[in-house]
């Protein structure tokens, strides 16, 4: 007589099956690991310092009357930016006056061109004839050492 065994054998099946589920689960497993975007804490995140200080600008040093100009049109330059404590807010000179003469001659050429004739060695003057309003203004003005830290216009 024979005995037949008190455990089964496995179906061929069945370790082929097992080790296909492991390397899956260890494959999915690896895969949310390396999420490039997985979720932090909070806690964890880098937030940018947060400048304590404005930035000031550079201070820029001449020997002038204290303006800013641009050209206007042809025969005329704008005035858009008078340094505060300057000599031409001593003066009177505003933004928006048109300056027509520059000691006496007609405004002609580049904005380049209009700045040497206004800047020049500290305490010599320069006439300007300026246009506010419909009406002519001439303005002897005293140049002296100009430290400009205004912003640049946009």
């Amino acid at each position: 007589m024979t005995t037949s065994p008190s455990w089964r054998p496995l179906p061929g099946f069945f370790i082929p099956l097992c080790l296909s589920l492991f390397i899956v689960a260890t494959l999915i497993y690896q895969k949310q690991q390396t999420r490039p975007f997985a979720y932090q804490p909070p806690e964890t995140y880098v937030t940018p310092p947060v400048p304590t200080t404005i930035p000031t600008p550079t201070p820029f040093v001449f020997s002038g009357i204290g303006i800013r100009i641009r050209n206007f049109q042809e025969s005329q330059i704008l005035v858009e930016q008078v340094i505060p404590s300057s000599p031409a807010e001593m003066a009177g000179i505003k933004a928006d006056d048109l300056i027509t003469q520059i000691d006496n001659l007609p405004v002609s050429g580049t904005v380049d061109d209009a700045v040497s004739l206004i800047r020049g060695p500290e305490g010599s003057s320069v006439i300007l004839t300026i246009e506010r309003q419909g009406k002519q203004l001439t303005q002897k003005i005293v140049r002296q050492t100009i430290i400009d830290t205004l912003p640049l216009p946009e």
